[in-house]
């Protein structure tokens, strides 16, 4: 009777370490998926940092082509004024040769 006592003594033991260790095992595995979810995290928020400059620069970019377009529209304007002053130019000096 003694020996089956310690027989299933010992088979308790076995079953409570290898829970033991089950669990430290899952306790390691819930750490490093905590580690992995924080360092997720911190790349999302420095791709969100990234994303926002990006948009920034392409606002500026938009605010330049719109200046730009005003410009040539008004050097388009100026081309045509200064084609005109130079007719009128031509005209007066080949009116009064």
């Amino acid at each position: 009777m003694r020996k089956v006592f310690v027989i299933l003594f010992l088979s308790l033991t076995l079953i409570s370490c290898s829970k033991d260790n089950k669990s430290d095992n899952l306790k390691n595995q819930i750490q490093s998926l905590d580690s992995k979810i924080i360092d997720l995290e911190r790349k999302i928020y420095s791709l969100g940092i990234k994303i926002d400059d990006l948009e920034s620069r392409l606002d500026y970019s938009e605010s330049e082509i719109s200046d730009n377009k005003s410009n040539i529209s008004e050097n388009s304007d100026n081309i045509e004024i200064l084609e005109r002053k130079l007719r009128n130019l031509e005209f007066n000096y080949n009116f009064n040769l």
